[in-house]
């Protein structure tokens, strides 16, 4: 494993996605299944009933879960490239939707105690959408610097 590459632009971006990423999620999750209702048979990241918001849920764990092993990827030496600028278009656009149809959700339940947190989480999204761009776009300029 290589400690230097944890430094690198490119593993910096992949932080930065695992955090927003991450407090995406709680927030909508914690928005959708309050802690004051959980008991001890229900798990918090998973629920059987999978409705529109559950769709946010499961995009939002693949695309840590692409983050992540990305970022490993980094750490073990492997240059950004073409993965990277894939990944990057690709997870900018789902998250960019994904704020979106939160943003949606939040105006059409103002006034519902879960609003708030509904709203973080779209705007914690669309912060994700410039992330992954950035990236994208980083990881093309190193790209074609290397290669031409």
């Amino acid at each position: 494993m290589e400690f230097k590459a944890l430094r690198k632009p490119s593993a910096l971006f992949k932080y930065v996605e695992i955090l927003f990423g991450f407090l995406a999620l709680v927030l909508y999750r914690g928005a959708k299944l309050p802690l004051w209702e959980v008991s001890n048979s229900t798990i918090l990241w998973m629920n059987p009933n999978l409705d529109e918001g559950g769709y946010v849920v499961l995009g939002c764990l693949l695309g840590l879960f692409l983050s992540t092993v990305v970022f490993f990827a980094l750490a073990l030496g492997h240059e950004p490239g073409l993965m990277e600028m894939v990944h990057g278009g690709a997870s900018g656009g789902f998250y960019l939707v994904t704020g979106l149809l939160l943003l949606d959700s939040a105006s059409d339940s103002h006034e519902s105690k879960e609003a708030p947190l509904i709203l973080t989480s779209a705007v914690f999204c669309i912060l994700l959408t410039f992330v992954f761009m950035a990236n994208a776009l980083f990881a093309a300029w190193k790209w074609r610097n290397n290669t031409g």
